[in-house]
């Protein structure tokens, strides 16, 4: 990837190990179509991703046609380092490690990590968190790197790191989720507590806002999508077939009940914000907690639930909202932290965050096919009831779907399903 800082600091061998942690894995097994009800899947864990760095709050990009990134925290003496694994799918390997960003400022926050997009051009867009030190808020920062076609004129890269909204100051910012916008632009969602007066998470309001980031680096406009939404609940943000867009977040009223919401994106702007679901989930907090999306279905937590906790998950269409009523796709017990992605046959997986006593944990699995029906859930890893493990990311691939997690003690996992 040009633009990128190569990491020459691990032996060859090391390197070669890094490239079986996720792709390789891809290439050994496949997805097929399941006709019938969703079985138990499949999955092949690979242990630390590593190789022995201290790499915090991972996370997985969409994947673009043969393209697979992989993200995360490290300290280097003094500053953290935003690090990237190139993944290309269709080869089977890593690129070894690339350093995107390295700051003495950068935040590593269990919940909030860092995120990344492909363009349709081949421009990758890279956001973090970032302290600003004289004013004691943070916020989010933005670089782009071009990965275009080699035979065409490269664009003046990398661009950045710069202020992905315009308010820089006393406030906090963040949990930013980015999407494709056409061939030369991204499209990103954040929490903006410009309105809170810096005063935290749990007081003044935060609200929702979305700009246009063209890969030259021009910024557009601030758009707010709903001026009242809870305050560190990860959001997330889906580009649909038509290149429509939807946002799912966890709302706030004024009596703090803290449901799901949702908004869509056409070419004519962003749609009321609507509930997706009347959970009735009243908590004076909040319980950073964000759904989770694919084109048709949405995932949460509510611990509104009669018997506490509930992963709830819908079927949902971007013009009607939810269209069935949601199904209950935990084992009794969850802590929430959901994911899904689905795959090609329309399968989705859920992943939740399952407690099982004594301080422990489980992340667990579960599919829900294109009919609605579940299967049984699988473990994928035992780990402490902790925020320390933070949360387990997934994304769809043409062979299955990828997973990474933090362990303490073990680092980084990938590991891959199929059906």
């Amino acid at each position: 990837m040009r633009g990128l800082v190569q990491d020459d600091t691990l032996p060859l061998h090391m390197n070669h190990r890094i490239l079986l942690t996720v792709s390789a894995l891809v290439s050994l097994l496949g997805c097929a179509s399941n006709p019938g009800p969703p079985t138990a899947l499949q999955l092949v864990r690979t242990g630390n991703a590593m190789g022995g760095r201290e790499a915090r709050v991972p996370n997985l990009a969409p994947p673009v046609p043969g393209w697979l990134f992989l993200t995360w925290i490290e300290k280097d003496q003094e500053e953290h380092v935003l690090m990237l694994a190139d993944t290309v799918v269709r080869y089977g390997g890593l690129h070894g490690f690339l350093e995107v960003h390295r700051s003495p400022d950068m935040l590593v926050n269990w919940a909030d990590f860092p995120t990344a997009c492909s363009s349709e051009s081949g421009v990758n867009m890279f956001a973090w968190l970032e302290r600003t030190p004289e004013s004691g808020g943070y916020g989010v920062q933005f670089k782009l790197l071009d990965d275009s076609d080699p035979s065409s004129p490269p664009l003046p890269m990398p661009i950045g790191p710069h202020s992905l909204h315009d308010h820089v100051g006393e406030a906090e910012h963040g949990f930013v989720s980015l999407a494709p916008n056409g061939p030369d632009s991204f499209l990103a969602v954040w929490l903006d507590g410009r309105l809170a007066g810096g005063h935290g998470h749990d007081e003044g309001r935060y609200v929702l806002m979305s700009r246009t980031v063209h890969t030259d680096g021009r910024l557009g406009p601030e758009v707010v999508i709903d001026d009242q939404v809870c305050s560190c609940c990860q959001t997330d943000l889906e580009r649909l077939a038509d290149g429509t867009h939807i946002v799912v977040y966890r709302d706030c009223s004024d009596d703090n009940v803290r449901d799901i919401a949702w908004s869509h994106r056409t070419s004519e702007g962003w749609s009321e914000p609507e509930i997706l679901h009347d959970d009735g989930w009243v908590i004076p907090g909040c319980p950073v907690n964000g759904p989770r999306a694919t084109d048709d279905a949405v995932v949460w937590y509510t611990g509104a639930g009669e018997a506490g906790g509930e992963v709830k998950f819908v079927e949902f269409r971007a013009d009607e909202g939810a269209i069935l009523e949601p199904l209950d796709v935990d084992d009794g017990h969850p802590l929430g932290r959901v994911d899904i992605v689905k795959l090609e046959s329309g399968t989705r997986i859920v992943t939740w965050l399952e407690n099982v006593g004594d301080g422990e944990a489980e992340w667990r699995a579960r599919p829900v096919n294109a009919r609605g029906e579940m299967g049984p859930s699988t473990v994928i890893d035992r780990v402490p009831a902790t925020r320390e493990v933070g949360f387990l990311r997934a994304v769809a691939t043409s062979e299955g779907a990828v997973f990474t997690w933090f362990v303490p003690g073990r680092g980084v996992q990938t590991g891959l399903w199929v059906e």
